[in-house]
């Protein structure tokens, strides 16, 4: 829907997303950004940084890099949940790229996470 509007309507409904980005970039501090949901901007600089990525890493179960028995598991989880294989081991594939992302680069991360 959003790339409908964006194309016909000149709308870009995930700006509030991207718009901290922009401003960092642009060097600006301490950028925080409201939107319908309150969204949390993590950046290298804040002094709390290592504490609350690695929150976020070991809520969405980024801490760790899962093992083939692991994975196998998840996969016929995601099976037995209605995914076919190939999806299921492509999004199993992702997050332990995102584990491997985060470990590499952990000192100079962005990231913006939505609060419930």
């Amino acid at each position: 829907m959003w790339k409908t509007e964006l194309e016909r309507q000149n709308r870009d409904y995930s700006i509030a997303m991207k718009v901290p980005h922009y401003m960092k970039e642009a060097e600006l501090k301490k950028v925080s950004c409201r939107m319908n949901d309150k969204v949390t901007f993590l950046e290298p600089e804040q002094p709390d940084y290592t504490e609350i990525l690695d929150s976020i890493a070991r809520a969405d179960h980024w801490n760790e890099e899962k093992s083939d028995e692991e994975m196998e598991a998840d996969i016929a989880y995601f099976m037995n949940h209605g995914m076919n294989r190939k999806d299921a081991e492509d999004y199993c594939r992702q997050q332990n790229g995102i584990v491997k992302y985060l470990k590499k680069n952990e000192q100079e991360i962005s990231i913006m996470t939505k609060s419930n």
